[in-house]
């Protein structure tokens, strides 16, 4: 691994102009030093990038993340919402899944970019979103990606340990009458442990446990999809839904918060072994989720119909029959989601570290922060335990713009820092395409979110130090 003050990646090779092109650290280049930084490029190659770090994930463990962290919840939560969408819905999924797909790629273009060009970089960081802001747009940038990156690592972490608890609750009702409430704290004591490891590399059994039950909920989803579509009455099964545009915008903003992990791909990419290949495990992990998720909407729209809509969840295991095939879906989900946890909540964890001055090695400050996040997250579990309606306005506010619309604007500029003279490339006008979409997308989900939220009145109850039988009802 390179420390701050080597050079570049293949300087000894490159000889002087080479050395010129890395001591350079403004944020404008004139075409010479463009030109000499593209040459750099193409000669210094993929072979050069295995000395960035050595201790770094493989092309193979990076993909089992991607898919693992990605993959999961959209099996269980977009049948339902698709299916209210109608044939809006299903067009959309791939065709988000696909942009998320163009945005992934153009996000790990940004981190390379900086890589070349600043050496520094090259090294453990903890924030390489915050670090492609503040690159990008200077100190401005960087604050408002750390606010925006906190916030939406918070709010998502937390909903997902709000999911952990509730999916344990619902296949332990079976066998222990323990109600929500009490689950928060016994929840967040497993999680205790693996919330104190600090990177992806000593995660890496979180990303494969994560990704082996997505595969394990995926057969077991499919098999009992195509088992219930057998007695589901011919009428039920045809029965085709009223699309609103309510039901397209809540679809669209759930098919964005399942389909997209964008603010955790460059710490992903930062912590390979040959970063330059992350376009690789991105275009596999991809693949993979594609599939995943349209084949249990597919089915369901086709063997269960009208049967998949309940008005009172949107998870697919309660409309499937009671059995062993549920009961371990129901299971791995739980773990899955325990994983995913792991996943946002340690880039919050570095993020606020760094900010601290926390060391990067195992302290008790470091045990001091997450014990406290993880405090946070249960006091707000037991304060709001039903957080539906929020679920859609997170992603509409900030899943959403960090996945489809920052990707894109972080490049253009970079591409303008780069050569001023000429940034204008083939592929603009489908970037400026996808960031104007997007903004769309973010309003009109955000729009629906709110009124959803306002209008759904029965959402909020007691908190559970209140009233812990009537918290969760």
């Amino acid at each position: 691994m390179l420390k701050n003050g080597d050079i570049s990646i293949g300087s000894l090779s490159t000889g002087s102009e080479s050395m010129k092109c890395s001591m350079d650290s403004g944020h404008s280049m004139d075409n010479g030093e463009t030109q000499c930084l593209l040459e750099r490029e193409e000669t210094a190659g993929l072979q050069n990038d295995k000395a960035w770090n050595k201790d770094g994930m493989s092309i193979t463990i990076t993909t089992i993340y991607v898919v693992g962290f990605v993959a999961g919840s959209g099996m269980i939560a977009l049948p339902k919402v698709i299916f209210a969408s109608g044939w809006y819905g299903i067009i959309s999924l791939p065709v988000l899944v696909l942009t998320g797909y163009f945005t992934a790629l153009t996000l790990s273009k940004c981190w390379m970019i900086i890589h070349k060009k600043y050496p520094e970089y090259r090294q453990q960081v903890r924030h390489p979103y915050v670090v492609i802001g503040y690159v990008t747009f200077g100190k401005n940038g960087e604050r408002v990606m750390h606010v925006l990156c906190i916030v939406m690592y918070f709010a998502v972490s937390l909903v997902t340990f709000l999911l952990i608890c509730d999916n344990v609750r619902l296949i332990t009702v079976q066998w222990f009458d323990v109600s929500f409430c009490s689950w928060v704290p016994i929840v967040a004591l497993i999680l205790f442990p693996i919330v104190l490891l600090k990177t992806p590399v000593e995660t890496q059994f979180c990303a494969v446990v994560s990704f082996s039950t997505s595969l394990v909920m995926f057969s077991l989803l499919m098999t009992q999809i195509i088992r219930d579509g057998r007695t589901v009455d011919d009428n039920l099964r045809k029965e085709q839904p009223v699309m609103t545009f309510s039901s397209l915008t809540i679809a669209w903003a759930t098919i964005g918060f399942s389909t997209s992990g964008h603010a955790c791909y460059p710490l992903y990419q930062n912590c390979m072994r040959q970063p330059a290949k992350f376009n690789y495990s991105l275009t596999i992990a991809f693949l993979g989720i594609l599939v995943l998720l349209c084949s249990p909407v597919y089915s369901s729209y086709y063997f269960l119909g009208g049967a998949v809509y309940t008005p009172d969840s949107d998870n697919l295991l309660l409309v499937l029959s009671d059995g062993p095939i549920k009961s371990i879906a129901g299971i791995g989900l739980a773990v899955h989601f325990m994983m995913s946890y792991i996943f946002t909540l340690n880039p919050l964890c570095q993020q606020i570290e760094e900010l601290a001055g926390i060391p990067k090695r195992f302290s008790w400050q470091l045990v001091v922060i997450r014990s406290s996040i993880l405090a946070g997250h249960v006091f707000l579990a037991e304060s709001v335990p039903q957080f539906g309606p929020l679920l859609s306005l997170v992603s509409a506010c900030l899943w959403i713009p960090s996945a489809f619309i920052a990707p894109s604007v972080f490049f253009l500029c970079l591409k303008h820092l780069m050569n001023k003279r000429n940034y204008v490339t083939d592929s603009t006008a489908l970037h400026l395409l996808v960031i104007v979409l997007a903004v769309i997308l973010v309003c009109c989900c955000t729009y629906s979110s709110l009124v959803e939220l306002i209008t759904a009145q029965s959402t909020f109850t007691v908190p559970c130090y209140v009233n812990s039988t009537a918290a969760h009802i």
